[in-house]
């Protein structure tokens, strides 16, 4: 790859500028030798200031936008979406997705989502309580209207349950048999 096409690959995804050379009082310019024709067709070395210097490279300026659907199927449409997904460990192990762009929870159900902290440590505890069904009644659920569901894996001491797109439930490992 030379340096255009890898020039073209950043400035797909970035803002850049060019680094040219200092001209400040510290610094004195670079300067160039060339050799051009005068009037009378005679070669004559001119000394001349460097204007362009590929060696300097450029510098980014910013990262530009990268609008996408939101991966946790909110609807909404993000700029580098950032999600968290972290192993909680009460009131049993389990893990919580959060989006940090918009910070919403997503429900333990995977039906929508829940706006604090606390509110989902409450969410959860709830659920567990009642055998990780796949509906659960919450006056605290977001479900913005063109929301997509997301397909979510949940491990209990039962076994490991699947949440389908379509808002069924499926026992995929069970811990009981084995």
């Amino acid at each position: 790859m030379d340096s255009k096409q890898f020039r073209q690959l950043i400035e797909q995804v970035a803002v850049i500028k060019d680094r040219k050379p200092t001209t400040n009082g510290s610094h004195r310019p670079a300067m160039e030798t060339v050799i051009e024709l005068d009037e009378d067709g005679e070669e004559v070395e001119v000394e001349r200031r460097v204007q362009d210097n590929p060696t300097l490279g450029f510098e980014f300026v910013k990262l530009k936008p990268n609008k996408k659907p939101c991966e946790l199927g909110c609807g909404k449409h993000v700029d580098n979406q950032i999600v968290e997904r972290r192993l909680a460990q009460h009131p049993k192990p389990h893990w919580r997705t959060k989006c940090q762009t918009c910070g919403y929870f997503v429900h333990p159900t995977g039906l929508g989502f829940v706006e604090t902290g606390q509110q989902i440590q409450a969410e959860y505890v709830k659920w567990f309580n009642k055998g990780c069904p796949t509906e659960l009644e919450s006056n605290v659920l977001v479900r913005p209207e063109n929301m997509n569901k997301p397909k979510v894996k949940t491990k209990t001491k039962n076994g490991t349950w699947v949440l389908n797109p379509d808002g069924s439930i499926t026992l995929v490992e069970d811990n009981q048999n084995s």
